[in-house]
């Protein structure tokens, strides 16, 4: 018997409301209850957990990409400023103008390009040559 406060006159009112809670609470029916409330409660915990550690993970993967391309973004800025300074376009002046500065000499140095340009003759069979003798050609000396 539980005694609930402090007026006696409220003491059987308390003793049955303690008694018919109790009768509740280990009925089957109410186990039960708290089972399947606790097995969803479990469930939707769950599901949150991993929705929480998929956005985190996504979150994660966004910042590398954003760190990513400031990098490209910098190095695209880089390239932009050298494009525009003095230096490259006397570079370009020189390579592809030959310009040179007061005081500097150009000099152009000849390539072996011509040479491998040339068409390379090949010997061509006679005509009265034996089929063997063509094959043969054919196979080894046209290497």
């Amino acid at each position: 018997m539980v005694y609930c406060g402090i007026f006696d006159s409220l003491k059987y009112d308390c003793i049955f409301i303690n008694t018919v809670v109790k009768m509740k609470i280990y009925s089957k029916q109410f186990i039960i209850l708290l089972v399947v409330i606790f097995v969803f409660a479990f469930i939707s915990l769950g599901k949150e957990s991993y929705r929480y550690f998929r956005i985190v993970q996504e979150v994660k993967d966004l910042e590398k990409k954003i760190g990513d391309l400031k990098t490209s973004n910098e190095e695209l800025i880089k390239t932009r400023e050298f494009y525009q300074s003095e230096e490259f376009l006397e570079q370009e002046a020189k390579k592809k103008l030959g310009y040179a500065k007061e005081g500097e000499s150009v000099i152009i140095i000849a390539s072996n390009q011509e040479q491998e340009l040339e068409p390379q003759t090949q010997t061509q069979p006679s005509p009265e040559a034996s089929n063997f003798k063509l094959w043969w050609d054919y196979f080894f000396k046209n290497k």
